[in-house]
Formats: structure tokens, C-alpha cells, sequence
């Protein structure tokens, strides 16, 4: 059997284990990430990349911290 190693959470700082193999963020990233997604995408800004959202969410999150 291979090695699997622990999935982390993508936000500076956090070192929270991922619940889903496809996810990027932990749990409470992860809403946070889909709330920021919904506003980004009513104010009109929908037409960036996934990128752009995540590194957007990400400074986001740093600035609050």
C-alpha cells in the first residue's frame, strides 16, 4: 500500500486536515469560501477564473486574521 499523506487546508495558517479528497479548503473554509463565491458572483465579478476567486478568498482571509 502507498503512503497517504495529509491533506491540509489552503489558507495561510490553518492546519486543519481536508474532509473530501477534491476540496481545497477544511470545513469552515469551505463555507466561508462558498458564501465569498455567492457575493463575488452577485456583484458582478462572476466572469473571473476559479483562481482569481480563491486567491481572492484567501486574501481575504489573511486580512481578517
Amino acid at each position: 500500500m502507498g503512503n497517504s499523506q495529509l491533506k491540509l487546508c489552503k489558507v495561510p495558517g490553518c492546519k486543519k486536515e481536508i474532509y473530501a479528497n477534491k476540496s481545497l479548503f477544511c470545513g469552515e473554509h469551505e463555507r466561508k469560501f462558498r458564501e465569498y463565491r455567492k457575493t463575488a458572483w452577485k456583484s458582478g465579478i462572476g466572469g473571473l477564473s476559479v483562481i482569481g476567486l480563491v486567491f481572492g478568498f484567501i486574501t481575504d482571509v489573511k486580512k481578517k486574521s
